[in-house]
């Protein structure tokens, strides 16, 4: 330890203390991470409780220290001296749950939840770093399972990252990388947990949208040639006679009744038996009695 930062903690003397810190930020890295460090952790703290909230290289402050050594007694002082310390975010935007997360300090990391639980500070939990991602989005990437159940109990399981991806998504590519347990994966699941693409499937009327493009894209088909030849071509539903409308609609749902019983049994879901039967319908060129009816 530097011989000024020692005398000045004998001394009590905080303006020494500052001089050094200002003269070298990177002081108190050289400090043996035992005894030595927790008597200097508690000489700080007894002095000036705001020093918990001194930033190092990287925006880093002791609270993002102490968690990250899983130095679950420091945590809790820290907490205790200055609770505006949890607050401090690091230039990539990580909270100090974030950071305990990361280095799979697991101890910490429940001094932390249980001082945000105690303190109604839960909405911390929600705040994401620079990639948008919130703790439970971390502690997947981490493989840190446990983390993981705790954090479902206060996080919703399917908020997207920045990138538009879930933790399910998270889990599901690290996993191809070999990075993470399959025990994630399960907790996750169990939750109920979704990728982003089953979170956002196509609404009946997008998928409308998206066929009309494909119609009008395309040429005409038999069945549309057939309309032509009996010169109904575009036409307003109360300009096509009734008659002649009853006519195609029984042809379209022979038709389609025929390909069905064809083809498997499809699911039992309404909504896609609904969607797959306009698309018949628009493939086969009757896509124009879907709108008469």
């Amino acid at each position: 330890m530097d011989d000024r930062l020692q005398n000045a903690a004998m001394e009590g003397n905080v303006d020494a203390l500052y001089s050094v810190l200002a003269e070298d930020p990177y002081v108190l890295e050289s400090i043996d991470l035992k005894e030595k460090y927790q008597e200097l952790v508690t000489w700080l703290i007894k002095h000036d409780s705001e020093l918990v909230r001194v930033k190092e290289k990287g925006m880093v402050t002791p609270l993002h220290h102490a968690a990250q050594l899983d130095d679950e007694s420091s945590v809790a002082d820290f907490l205790y001296v200055c609770p505006l310390s949890i607050e401090e975010l690091t230039v990539e935007s990580e909270t100090v749950v974030h950071g305990a997360v990361k280095k799979g300090s697991l101890k910490a990391f429940k001094v932390l939840l249980g001082w945000l639980r105690r303190f109604n500070k839960e909405e911390i939990l929600k705040w994401k770093d620079e990639e948008g991602n919130n703790p439970l989005h971390t502690a997947v990437s981490a493989d840190q399972p446990e983390m993981v159940k705790l954090l479902i109990g206060y996080l919703k399981v399917n908020i997207n990252n920045s990138k538009g991806l879930t933790a399910l998504d998270i889990f599901y590519f690290r996993r191809c990388q070999g990075l993470v347990d399959a025990a994630v994966g399960d907790i996750l699941l169990a939750a109920n947990a979704k990728t982003a693409c089953q979170l956002h499937r196509p609404s009946l009327r997008d998928a409308k949208r998206t066929l009309l493009v494909e119609y009008f894209s395309g040429g005409l088909m038999f069945s549309e040639k057939i309309l032509k030849r009996f010169s109904l071509g575009y036409r307003r539903v109360d300009e096509v006679p009734l008659e002649v409308r009853n006519v195609l609609l029984v042809v379209a749902i022979l038709i389609a009744t025929a390909t069905y019983q064809a083809a498997l049994t499809p699911p039992s879901d309404s909504r896609w038996v609904t969607e797959e039967l306009m698309k018949f319908l628009l493939k086969s060129g009757m896509y124009y009695l879907w709108w008469l009816y």
